[in-house]
């Protein structure tokens, strides 16, 4: 028997199976998983043959199941839609993932084509970043030296030092000026 991805064709299937993101196809009527991408595999630890067949609820945290019944529901009636959702790992990790949904037909039925993608890369540079701004804030605010920046000729940042130099109590009585 033809899984739904042999049936694509060829162009497609080779976007299907080549994607950096995961892609789950379900069955919008029994919500049973039809078939998944080797990224979707390795997204919750799971082989193809094991997917297969699993209710699209398995892929999320337990206590969470009716609020993801409750989209899937939603996308099956809209149509599209993107949302934030978990997953849940084999190995019990939760993954972040930003689920973009899309309602087609399948071999005469109707199916959601979820692409799953993993959010943890855009967390880690996030957190990678405000670590940085932090670091960069406590350098200039702690300088016994002036630092300031200037956009269009008005002060965006002002360091206590600059503040203190021109007589105002404040760095945010410099900003806009």
């Amino acid at each position: 028997m033809s899984t739904p991805a042999e049936l694509l064709p060829d162009f497609y299937r080779i976007l299907f199976e080549e994607a950096n993101d995961g892609i789950f196809l379900a069955d919008v009527e029994t919500g049973r998983l039809l078939d998944a991408n080797p990224r979707a595999c390795e997204l919750i630890g799971r082989t193809r043959d094991a997917i297969r067949g699993m209710h699209h609820l398995e892929l999320h945290p337990r206590e969470e199941r009716e609020r993801y019944r409750a989209i899937f529901e939603h996308r099956a009636e809209a149509g599209r839609g993107i949302d934030r959702a978990e997953i849940v790992h084999r190995d019990g990790t939760r993954i972040p993932v930003e689920i973009s949904a899309s309602r087609i037909v399948l071999n005469g039925r109707p199916a959601l084509v979820g692409i799953f993608r993993d959010l943890r890369p855009r967390h880690e540079l996030e957190h990678k970043l405000h670590e940085a701004e932090s670091h960069y804030r406590i350098l200039a605010e702690q300088n016994l030296i002036g630092v300031y920046l200037i956009q269009d000729g008005r002060f965006v940042y002002v360091n206590q030092y600059v503040a203190d130099f021109l007589g105002y109590e404040r760095p945010e009585d410099l900003i806009g000026r």
